[in-house]
């Protein structure tokens, strides 16, 4: 059963890789019409969480070979929301996380009450399958404790968030994919509006997933040597921008002064004259 489930995911996702959609549009599809396939066997076909690991894997795979995502990319940023700098992919792993999770809870809740869901329940107990111990595997996974009086649609969306909270966890122990993320609770940093062209744009999916690998700093510098021919050190998007000690007194200092200028003119045009320093470079440096 579970390759059948892999082979109809995989068809349906290649067909919407070969259409026009836009990258917003193309994971919605992906969303509704590929990853809803494992929603009629969740809880009636054992599968574990190592297949439907497999299965999400098999789709950024599919992904990949289409442009639509990067190698080395942030996978975690994939299944966060895109108002919160993710793509909005649904991990097939979380989906069957909270419909077993969902499942065993309303069976419990009536097991007393219907003799055919307490049929149901002894049948899972006495196999030992995944969803008799799903409580037991999300609370040493993610620390979620299941309340009696809680509401099932309230714990739910408490597992929701522990499992966007475990994405943020797995960012912040990259070294390049975290120093987006860790500047995201700044209150300078207006969140809506740095999300504005992954909610709203018409991008393509290979030109959103340059961007995506763009912002994450995570793109080497188109060169065939890895290492950056100043410096010797390994030669990438956020070396270049602000960690190369060669080009302090160069290349950033004109960089800064030419910022500067640009400020300096617009201000001027409404009437005011600020102070900006220019700084000086204490090295030559020629251009051609």
């Amino acid at each position: 059963m579970y390759s059948r489930i892999h082979e109809e995911i995989k068809k349906r996702v290649n067909m919407l890789l070969d259409t026009d959609l836009s990258a917003k549009n193309l994971f919605r599809a992906v969303n509704q019409y590929a990853l809803t396939v494992p929603n009629y066997y969740i809880g009636v076909v054992p599968l574990e969480p190592y297949q439907f690991a497999r299965l999400d894997r098999m789709v950024r795979k599919q992904l990949y070979e289409k442009g639509a995502h990067k190698h080395c990319a942030n996978i975690s940023r994939l299944y966060l929301p895109r108002k919160e700098l993710g793509r909005g992919l649904h991990n097939l792993e979380f989906r069957a996380e909270m419909m077993l999770l969902n499942l065993w809870l309303t069976l419990s809740a009536d097991e007393n009450k219907s003799t055919r869901r307490a049929a149901i329940l002894q049948h899972h107990r006495q196999t030992y399958s995944h969803a008799s111990l799903i409580t037991t595997y999300l609370h040493d996974k993610y620390g979620l404790t299941i309340r009696d009086n809680e509401a099932i649609p309230k714990t739910i969306q408490h597992l929701r968030k522990l499992q966007n909270r475990s994405l943020y966890n797995v960012i912040s122990t990259t070294k390049l994919h975290k120093l987006l993320f860790s500047r995201r609770e700044l209150d300078s940093v207006d969140l809506e509006e740095s999300t504005l062209w992954l909610r709203k744009s018409m991008l393509t999916p290979q030109e959103e997933a340059k961007l995506i690998n763009l912002q994450d700093r995570n793109l080497q510098w188109m060169s065939s040597k890895k290492n950056h021919k100043k410096c010797g050190k390994y030669l990438d998007v956020e070396h270049l921008a602000s960690k190369c000690d060669r080009l302090l007194h160069t290349d950033y200092v004109r960089r800064h002064n030419e910022v500067a200028r640009r400020i300096h003119r617009t201000l001027s045009k409404h009437g005011t004259h600020p102070d900006i320093i220019v700084a000086d470079t204490q090295e030559p440096h020629h251009h051609s």
